[in-house]
């Protein structure tokens, strides 16, 4: 048409302001395209820019693509055969997510109010263990002789003080004029080898820090939306496309820092 033709009454005129249209036809390569990449991470604008639609007008297409009958039908029609072939079924994801939503943290990590170091040391002094009963006693051996190389006086004996017998396990004791039956915070990890179904599907791992031990776990708050989400108890309002962050991954994670063991003042063994 020449530029200075006007066009025919009555032929529609493409808009440049809106977004490009969408093929009405489902057999498509862009919506087949569409289709299998909406597969991958359940996100309508990702699968359009994918697709080969332009990442302005994205969220708009995978929008209206999704409203499409014989789109949703493709999709469903896909995401059965996956399950077939993988095996997988709704039932078994969703009872995965159930399992983390109702996941017990003190399965992975109790935090208890333990004995202090004076609570059941005679006369309620400092207690030890056996081994930082034997540590203390050669320090004190190697101090002394260091001492008397120097002709420096130095205490005769040993000062045992509490004993030895002590077990942070323990709860505290109600007469402890020390921490007056309180105790004190102590982080008790499990060992993750033997956790239930419901552990396993909690728990994301963990690391040792310079600031002590980082046990990982999935949120159980993300785990309990995803299972109303599947059932149908939330209705949540699009105004791009529907599915859109689904697949993203940022359900995880709290944490829990187990701070490292402490010296004693007086260097002798851990506090």
């Amino acid at each position: 048409m020449a530029a200075d033709q006007k066009p025919k009454s009555g032929t529609p005129q493409a808009d440049p302001r809106k977004p490009e249209s969408v093929p009405k036809s489902y057999d498509t390569r862009r919506v087949k395209v569409f289709v299998q990449r909406y597969l991958v991470h359940l996100n309508g604008t990702k699968a359009a820019i994918e697709a080969g639609y332009s990442a302005h007008s994205a969220s708009v297409i995978a929008y209206e693509l999704l409203q499409k009958l014989e789109v949703r039908a493709a999709i469903d029609t896909a995401m059965e055969e996956r399950a077939k072939r993988t095996n997988i079924t709704q039932d078994e994801v969703l009872k995965r997510w159930w399992l983390r939503a109702t996941a017990d943290p003190n399965e992975l990590i109790e935090m208890r109010r333990a004995c202090c170091r004076y609570c059941y040391g005679k006369n309620h002094l400092y207690q030890r263990t056996p081994k930082e009963l034997r540590d203390a006693i050669a320090q004190f051996e190697r101090d002394k002789m260091a001492s008397e190389s120097k002709g420096v006086p130095f205490a005769a004996q040993f000062d045992a003080a509490g004993g030895i017998g002590y077990d942070q396990s323990k709860d505290p004791a109600k007469d402890c004029p020390e921490c007056f039956g309180e105790g004190e915070e102590r982080p008790f990890p499990k060992d993750t080898r033997n956790l239930s179904a419901a552990g396993r599907e909690l728990y994301a791992g963990v690391k040792v820090t310079k600031d002590g031990l980082e046990v990982k776990m999935h949120s159980r708050e993300e785990a309990l939306v995803k299972v109303a989400q599947h059932l149908g108890m939330l209705k949540t309002q699009h105004t791009v496309a529907p599915g859109e962050g689904a697949g993203d991954d940022d359900d995880m994670l709290g944490f829990v820092l187990i701070p490292g063991k402490k010296k004693r003042p007086d260097g002798i063994g851990t506090a």
